[in-house]
């Protein structure tokens, strides 16, 4: 009888935790917290250009793509042209892009697309940051000279855009398994796949999907091929890891204790420190298997960044926590490579 007790009491628990997070969702659009469908009665409102940074590596200079990223997911910073809202960008600067920053990128453009917001820019006036959008099919009828409206292809060479509602499904599992597929194939030049990158992708995509309170659930996979290494990565703009972790009273006291700051609290969430919103025992799993498959040498280079911190496993003295302002990431990105010494 206390068993079935406790169970009910944990079901009932985790159903109010749902409903809670629906309702925080609904309450978020309806204050046009960052993105909402909304229609304006206002006609036009030019705002200035957003200009990106000539470095625009996220790996390599995370704080200045930060800005760049958050202007473009801020109402304050949207135009109104003619009664449609639209960000006006101009990327003429940069001078230096890694595939992150595209990844990123598309998947902020991606949400815009689903409320109605558009974007108009201008390519990099360097030749090679020029072709490395043109190559993944990110942007398409830009001018050097002037601003036209970017127009969005659903699927460029390197992103496998997914979106889906509450959980992950079996064709969710049947693209992981022919991207693995396809990645080991491509560093081994022979037939077979990968468990960990299967692993990684399903660990990833359900915690997006079930508890990132993410628009429309929404995230995506970027994959890029280069000099036989592939690199992989996720972006999720939701809540953030540190948003979704359930740490009891008694752990949020030692914490405060031993003076542990949020880097310090996400590397403990790798090592099975604290728990998922939901509870659930085999949602414990997610975290720590990550770090495992990095410790076993079965993927490299793995960084994460999520809200205020930038969690680098490769090269731990790199890890750092933003500063206060507008440099904070809204959501999670994972990236880590696969190369022949992971195989």
């Amino acid at each position: 009888m206390s068993s079935n007790k406790k169970a009910y009491n944990a079901e009932t628990i985790l159903q109010n935790k749902i409903f809670k997070r629906r309702r925080i969702i609904i309450e978020r659009k309806r204050k046009g917290y960052l993105f909402s469908k909304r229609k304006t009665k206002i006609s036009s409102v030019i705002k200035e250009v957003i200009f990106a940074p000539e470095d625009f590596r996220f790996i390599d200079n995370p704080e200045l793509c930060l800005n760049f990223f958050n202007s473009l997911r801020s109402k304050d910073k949207c135009s109104i042209v003619e009664g449609k809202r639209k960000f006006r960008i101009s990327l003429s600067r940069v001078k230096e892009i890694d595939f992150a920053t595209i990844s990123i990128l598309k998947c902020i453009f991606e949400e815009a697309k689903f409320y109605g917001i558009s974007f108009e820019g201008t390519y990099p006036r360097n030749e090679d940051c020029k072709k490395s959008l043109l190559e993944s099919g990110f942007l398409n009828r830009v001018s050097e000279d002037e601003a036209k409206e970017i127009q969005i292809k659903s699927k460029g060479n390197y992103f496998s855009l997914e979106k889906k509602q509450g959980k992950l499904t079996l064709k969710d599992f049947e693209n992981f398994e022919n991207i693995s597929i396809d990645a080991y194939e491509y560093v081994s030049g022979k037939e077979g796949f990968s468990d960990e990158i299967i692993t990684m992708l399903k660990e990833i995509g359900g915690n997006a999907i079930e508890w990132s309170n993410s628009y429309n659930q929404q995230w995506q996979i970027g994959v890029y091929k280069d000099n036989g290494k592939v690199i992989f990565n996720v972006t999720d703009l939701g809540r953030g890891i540190l948003d979704t972790l359930y740490v009891s009273q008694k752990l949020k006291l030692v914490d405060l204790f031993f003076f542990r700051d949020n880097l310090e609290i996400l590397n403990r969430a790798f090592e099975r420190k604290y728990g998922s919103l939901s509870q659930e025992i085999n949602r414990n799993r997610g975290l720590p298997s990550i770090k495992k498959i990095f410790e076993d040498n079965k993927i490299s280079n793995l960084l994460v960044c999520t809200n205020d911190v930038y969690l680098n496993f490769q090269l731990p003295s790199k890890s750092h926590m933003f500063k206060r302002g507008n440099f904070k990431f809204y959501g999670t990105f994972y990236q880590w490579e696969y190369d022949q010494n992971c195989i």
